[in-house]
């Protein structure tokens, strides 16, 4: 502008003044900040630590109510309420740690220290949705089995947990709280997150309206729900107050303390305590587990010969029950083998009651398997077999998330409070702590390293599997497929849009013919309209065009009454100190607007852009150029004309070129996040042959299995992020105008089946990392049933990677697809058999009472439960593309 009014000379005293405002900007900003408001990214991040560990306290709460079978269906969408809130929390808190870019903090913790933190955190709220998933998806027919045999020996145990897991967050969260109000107010920006949280769960509970014969169903339901209620034992009614105190019966199961506990420390009440919750329900388990078992007789079906292709693809092939449709029957057989388990069931209830003999008496108490009552055993003999799976399913589920909090409190308690001496106070110097590298690998070494950090993956892989492992070096052609997919990526795409919008004014701007065009719009402003329009997709660009001309209008407006007050005033064609006054006045409350409410930084960035440009503009063509400024009404139309522009060139961009629509990056995501998934089964696969491995296997380095272990564990978190990045696709998809109606509620079925997948393999690890399995149960049961595994295993791949091209590629599914649930419903039905003979013998009545055996039987729950959700995902890529058969493309 300034080179223009002196006839294009480059001048300079110009940019020399423009740099020099720019530094003043930027010491006052510096000096409000450290002075006025001094406010830290550290100081954020622990006040939002303590409101998520608050967050965490009253979902453990609810859990423990929903499992006792006490809560109301208020509290179950209050618990739901909670999950979008805690999802905030995930997101908000990586945002805290990202923004911080350079501080100086005195501070006990480095940000080393607040890393792991978060990383513990994170945890805890994965452990959470997985016990709160676990109790929302528990059928009103397995309930019987949960209310009459498991709740009535350890309730108070369960809320014993409760009230310490309540005691270590209290401790964990003063030690981290900064300021000393009880409740901590939510910080910045928090409230956008939720809003958008709240926004993806809105959009994904929108059902579309039912059928007749959904409706007829889910009548039938509500209707055996209350018939079922009615006869379920009311535990909060019977005892309101909760009595906890420790019960004299369960002293025999606490662990001996060792050197150094104290057992007032809530940390270690907390442990000790769960071992004993732990010891009595799976003592509760495995009595149920031989209570149910059907004759020890009946032969194994992993023994049985194959079924003929007749039974398999003959006549009877054709008649599918409805829920089965779609889906090739793996055995007839096989279904009437449960009739025979159902009408060979033990009705002897002495097999309930099997002890040891008399060489394992000297065994402790707390070895012991507890009796069932005789109602207790009516209860689980009149359940079949699957409701008898989902049931101890759902406890596994809960023992083993409970698990799993009880693991990171502790390692967050070690962090706030180390045992040694709590950390002194020093100076900490914060420098992009989000752009450093924290290796998760170190260098590569060879196959006989026994140092974890020394492997990378694919080693690790290669040892696991008992593959030669051979480095490779990239080639050429792959560095340069390194670079086309950087290019792809949405920070790139994003980044060349900028420049390309930015190269559109730039020319308008250069040439003669457009210059004084250019001008007298005050186009400049519009290049900041235009940059902010950019999103990743369409959709969320639309959302920003109705706050863009908002606080355009605005700004607009309130510049143009300015001009008018203040001009011939006091003999100045505008009026500094009465321009100067106003501003401050009309930038105090825009600016609590662009720092508090982050949803509408858009709307206030431009109504101050606006103002701002406006009056500059006619000040500088006034007092400089001596051009008469427009009038109000002509000026108005040049802005909004300006806005139009630089609206319309944001819309080409994002219809014409390099276009991303929401709805298919959506798409894209939801591929992407099974392909994960995929991914995280194949190397969880070479994890459970290195943990259980068959009898010819030769021992593996424990340095590979750690070393794979961690990177499943990095998986899940990598995983659980893309799940939390989907929801503001959903809300952008809905924003986003097509010709194709939206449905919500396909995204949520993605989301929720691939989450439950996801957790029941996570805690299918967590089970089977616990330790070392007894060599007994290894031989005698886990080897015999290893096929079923390798089976669910290869089937889970093969269709999870159908599901995934056909996310990706937008391809139907074949009509006819395999599945395993009558398998894993006789892996199950094996499982009990071999449990039922265990326990009948000396050896194996001691082996069952062992928590390998325990962990072992919670990893076949996962592995059985893992069907239907593999289903569920198939069905929404049928729903999505139709059936290959149906496919236009094969007429």
């Amino acid at each position: 502008m300034n080179s223009i009014n002196n006839h294009d000379r480059f001048l300079p005293n110009f940019l020399l003044a423009d740099a020099a405002s720019n530094l003043i900007g930027l010491a006052i900003a510096l000096a409000i900040n450290i002075f006025v408001f001094p406010s830290t990214s550290e100081r954020e991040l622990r006040d939002m630590l303590v409101t998520s560990l608050g967050h965490i306290e009253e979902l453990s709460n609810l859990i423990a109510k929903a499992y006792s079978m006490a809560a109301t269906d208020d509290e179950m969408k209050k618990g739901d309420e909670l999950l979008e809130i805690i999802r905030a929390d995930f997101a908000f808190l990586t945002q805290i740690l990202q923004n911080t870019s350079v501080e100086v903090n005195w501070s006990e913790y480095s940000m080393e220290d607040y890393r792991l933190i978060i990383q513990r955190i994170r945890g805890l709220q994965r452990a959470m949705f997985r016990g709160f998933n676990a109790l929302r998806l528990i059928d009103l027919a397995d309930k019987p089995i949960v209310a009459r045999v498991v709740l009535p020996s350890s309730l108070n145990l369960v809320f014993r947990v409760r009230q310490d897991i309540q005691s270590v967050l209290k401790e964990v969260s003063s030690a981290i709280r900064v300021v000393s109000q009880a409740n901590t107010p939510l910080q910045t920006g928090y409230d956008d997150f939720l809003s958008t949280e709240k926004q993806a769960a809105k959009l994904r509970h929108q059902n579309p309206p039912p059928n007749d014969d959904v409706e007829e169903s889910r009548k039938g339901q509500v209707s055996a729900s209350r018939d079922e209620e009615k006869q379920e034992p009311a535990f909060f009614n019977a005892a309101p107050a909760f009595d906890v105190e420790q019960v004299a019966e369960f002293d025999v199961y606490l662990p001996p303390l060792t050197d150094g506990q104290d057992p007032t420390e809530p940390i270690t009440k907390l442990k000790r305590d769960f071992t004993v919750m732990q010891r009595v329900q799976s003592s509760i388990l495995h009595s149920i587990l031989i209570a149910a078992g059907p004759s020890a007789e009946i032969p194994l079906r992993v023994e049985e010969k194959l079924p003929s292709l007749l039974e398999s693809y003959g006549l009877s092939h054709n008649v599918q029950d409805k829920e089965d449709e779609g889906y090739i029957k793996t055995s007839s057989r096989s279904l009437s083998r449960s009739g025979d388990r159902s009408s060979s069931v033990l009705r002897d209830r002495s097999r309930a009651e099997h002890a040891p003999k008399e060489g394992s008496k000297e065994k402790s108490k707390h070895n012991e398997v507890t009796k069932l009552k005789d109602h207790e055993i009516n209860a689980v003999q009149e359940s079949d077999l699957v409701q008898l799976n989902r049931a101890l399913a759902t406890v596994y589920s809960l023992l083993f998330s409970t698990e799993s909090v009880v693991n990171e409190l502790e390692g967050l308690y070690n962090i706030v409070q180390p045992p040694a001496k709590k950390s002194r106070r020093r100076l900490h110097i914060h420098l992009f702590p989000a752009k450093r590298n924290h290796p998760t690998r170190g260098r590569t070494s060879s196959i006989y390293a026994e140092e974890e950090e020394e492997l990378s993956v694919k080693e690790a892989l290669a040892i696991l599997e008992s593959k030669r492992f051979e480095q490779t070096s990239g080639s050429f052609w792959s560095r340069i497929e390194a670079v086309n997919q950087f290019m792809k990526t949405d920070q790139s795409i994003y980044s060349l849009k900028v420049a390309a919008i930015s190269s559109v004014f730039s020319v308008l701007f250069y040439a003669p013919e457009t210059r004084p065009w250019f001008n007298s719009f005050a186009m400049q402003a519009g290049l900041l309209a235009s940059l902010v329009a950019f999103e990743q997709t369409l959709g969320q660009s639309i959302i920003l065009f109705v706050t863009q001309v908002l606080g355009s209008g605005l700004g607009t407006v309130v510049a143009l009454a300015v001009v008018e007050i203040f001009h011939d005033v006091g003999g100045y064609n505008f009026n500094p100190y009465g321009v100067c006054a106003f501003s401050v006045l009309y930038a105090l409350p825009l600016q609590y607007v662009i720092y508090e409410k982050p949803r509408l930084f858009v709307f206030g960035l431009l109504a101050l852009a606006s103002y701002g440009s406006l009056v500059i503009h006619e000040a500088v063509l006034v007092n400089y150029a001596h051009i008469p400024f427009d009038a109000p009404s002509l000026a108005t139309g040049k802005t909004f004309a300006s806005l139009a522009l630089a609206i319309g060139l944001v819309l080409i961009f994002q219809l014409f070129i390099l276009r991303v629509p929401a709805r298919r990056k959506l798409r894209i995501a939801m591929g992407e996040l099974i392909y994960s998934t995929l991914a995280y089964v194949t190397i969880f696969q070479a994890y459970v042959q290195a943990v259980i491995p068959n009898g010819t296997t030769k021992r593996i380095p424990a340095a590979a299995v750690k070393r794979v272990e961690r990177e499943l564990i990095q998986r899940e978190s990598q995983i659980f992020g893309e799940m939390m990045g989907i929801s503001s696709l959903i809300v952008a998809a809905a924003a986003e105008p097509s010709s194709v109606p939206w449905r919500p509620q396909i995204p949520n079925r993605i989301l929720q089946a691939n989450g439950l997948l996801i957790d029941r393999f996570q805690e299918a690890r967590i089970a089977l990392g616990s330790g070392d399995i007894d060599p007994f149960i290894l031989e005698n049961m886990i080897q015999m049933l290893a096929p079923y595994r390798r089976q669910a295993h290869m089937t889970a791949k093969i269709s999870l990677y159908l599901s995934a091209t056909s996310l990706l590629s937008k391809t139907p599914l074949p009509y006819t697809t395999i599945t395993i649930d009558k398998h894993l419903q006789d892996f199950i039905e094996d499982a009990v058999i071999i449990s039922s003979r265990l326990a009948s013998t000396e050896v194996g009545a001691t082996a069952v009472k062992e928590d390998s055996f325990t962990r072992f039987w919670f990893y076949i729950l996962c592995v059985g439960d893992m069907p239907r959700h593999l289903k569920e995902i198939e069905m929404v890529c049928k729903d999505m593309f139709g059936n290959l058969e149906s496919d236009p493309k094969l007429k």
